[in-house]
Formats: C-alpha cells, structure tokens, sequence
C-alpha cells in the first residue's frame, strides 16, 4: 500500500456543490424537493452552494422545497430564503433529544409537505 505524506486536503462542499449542480438537470422535472444536509450554506465558504440552491428554487418558482437539517439541533422552522413562498428550512433536534420527525409528501395536494413530530406532539404544513 502507498501511503501519502503530505495531508489531502480535501472540502466536500466542493464535492456537494458538483453534485448538486449535475442533478439541477433531473431536479427540473420534480414535482416536490427534499434536501437532507447537515447545515445550512450560511457561511461565505458554501456561497457557491447556497447560489446554486437559490437557482433551483428560483427555476422551479412552483416547487416546493423542503430543507432538512441538524446542524443547531433545536427544532425549528422558517423559511431563510424569505423572498421564496415554497421554501421550508426545517432544522431537526438531536438525536435522542426529541420525537422523531415523520415527513410526508403528497405533490396532488394543496399542501405538499406535511411534518408530525410522532407522537404527534406538534404538526406543521406548508
């Protein structure tokens, strides 16, 4: 086995950010969008990120989209991209801390994304 001697830097944003602009293309055809991540592209270093997120949002005006993410682990829900009406940013608690979440999707409904934190202790749609 070779063995490198220099440490690899290696960022999977950049890696995030490949895949997710080569699946824009099969994204058009969506009727509803669920993203799992860890955070947010907050930081100026995901910029390129978050632009490409935007840019999807921004092609599909009438998609919903559904961000899911632990990152604070404190349950929450809004909308950063406040200038989008089908965008939901959902930040889940820790595990172990909380219900889990149950997401539904029905894109035939008015409402496409339907969230239970089972056992039913809150419900929210959008």
């Amino acid at each position: 086995a070779r063995f490198a001697t220099q440490p690899m830097l290696y960022d999977i944003a950049d890696d995030t950010y490949a895949w997710f602009q080569s699946e824009l293309l099969n994204m058009m055809q969506a009727k509803a969008v669920i993203i799992f991540a860890h955070a947010f592209p907050f930081h100026p270093k995901y910029f390129p990120l978050r632009q490409a997120l935007e840019d999807a949002v921004r092609a599909m005006s009438d998609t919903p989209f559904i961000f899911i993410q632990g990152e604070h682990h404190d349950f929450q829900v809004d909308n950063p991209l406040e200038w989008h009406s089908n965008f939901m940013r959902v930040v889940v608690d820790k595990g172990g801390n909380a219900d889990p979440l149950e997401v539904m999707c029905d894109v035939d409904s008015d409402v496409a994304f339907k969230l239970k934190r089972r056992p039913l202790t809150e419900d929210t749609s959008f």
